[in-house]
């Protein structure tokens, strides 16, 4: 089957960020039965070396270059969202769908943007709140005045962070999607406290399932959470343990590519 996968971030390498990772991983799986074609736009943190490698997972790579942003933030977000189908790329695609070479499109992307407010070092003034991530805001970067709140802007590695981390905070306001920070925390074995978004498409705390996860939606609900996990021993090892299981049974990326692979060929092949 022939697949043209839209995409409106750079995925490689598949460290950069959670869209990445997902893109990358999906391609490389659907690449191993099905010609892909990916066409993406780049900006000037994308090497020459990055191209050549994402280049060889795939049958055809289309590389577009990416305005300069001059602005962060959820509205930047959306301009550079609508800034994705500019003309020259349009007009490729047009070209691509009259062509009828392709059997399925797909858009890899997502808009989200996660708000933050530190709480609980009152009760537990040794606590460290690390705010790991690209482009924070300026609100956010302001937050480094407070005692013990770091923030480090973009990493090379997430992993790093997690291992080091107690528990993974995921206060997500907006999106519709399995979230993949929740399940890269969950596979590290890290305690997951999240909103009823950050948890989405997740079974983690119903009846007749393991906790894997407690859920939060208020700064209220987020400390009396937190706290919970910080005073009980045998909780924080129930849920370490549920969420390792959880992802090793349900959400590695073969699993997942797998599923999106049946949604692509259904009544197609």
């Amino acid at each position: 089957m022939n697949i043209l996968m839209i995409s409106s971030t750079f995925p490689y390498p598949s460290r950069k960020g959670g869209t990445q990772g997902r893109t990358f991983n999906l391609l490389k799986y659907l690449g191993k039965n099905h010609d892909i074609t990916v066409i993406v736009q780049s900006n000037a943190d994308v090497r020459d070396e990055e191209v050549d490698k994402l280049g060889k997972f795939v049958s055809e790579l289309v590389v577009f270059t990416r305005p300069q942003d001059a602005k962060t933030g959820i509205i930047a977000k959306l301009q550079r969202l609508a800034q994705l189908l500019q003309q020259e790329m349009q007009n490729w695609i047009d070209r691509a769908v009259k062509s009828q070479k392709f059997s399925v499109i797909t858009s890899e992307h997502s808009v989200n943007e996660i708000y933050i407010r530190p709480q609980g070092q009152i009760t537990y003034p040794d606590t460290t709140l690390t705010l790991v991530g690209g482009n924070p805001s300026l609100e956010v970067q302001e937050l480094t005045k407070l005692k013990g709140v770091i923030v480090t802007g973009r990493v090379p590695s997430m992993t790093t962070y997690l291992h080091q981390a107690t528990m993974a905070v995921i206060p997500l306001r907006t999106g519709f999607e399995i979230y993949s920070k929740t399940l890269e925390s969950m596979a590290a074995g890290v305690l997951v406290v999240a909103s009823d978004r950050g948890l989405e498409g997740l079974t983690v705390a119903v009846n007749n399932v393991p906790l894997a996860s407690l859920m939060a939606n208020s700064i209220e609900q987020y400390c009396t959470a937190i706290s919970s996990l910080f005073e009980s021993a045998e909780l924080r090892e129930k849920l370490s343990r549920n969420a390792r299981k959880l992802i090793e049974y349900n959400y590695t990326w073969q699993q997942a590519a797998g599923k999106y692979e049946q949604v692509l060929t259904a009544d197609i092949c």
